[in-house]
């Protein structure tokens, strides 16, 4: 972002005027006037255990976490079911049924 003082009533066309440059003409050119591209590196996504690791440790911590969300679901799940088991109406019995 570039500050011009005193450009407020200028046209764009003009203000920018000298701030812009042609773009290079060849790949040589543009390594030679803007040096070396950035270019981001991404690890790729891959199933737990066969990724890149940086070390045993962090494959061990993340397969614990993982260990554990599964147990914590599990418990909510079994919770949900008992307390609506418990919180069902009881069933009705007929008159015509025997009593044991």
């Amino acid at each position: 972002t570039a500050t011009v003082p005193h450009s407020s009533d200028l046209p764009f066309e003009e203000v920018c005027a000298p701030h812009i440059r042609q773009c290079p003409s060849t790949n040589a050119t543009a390594l030679s006037e803007m040096g070396s591209p950035f270019i981001e590196i991404y690890s790729p996504c891959a199933p737990l255990g066969e990724g890149p690791s940086s070390s045993s440790l962090e494959g061990m911590l993340q397969r614990c976490l993982v260990l554990l969300v599964a147990i914590v679901a599990v418990v909510r799940f079994a919770w949900a079911v008992w307390k609506a088991m418990r919180t069902a109406p009881p069933p009705k019995c007929s008159l015509n049924e025997a009593l044991l």
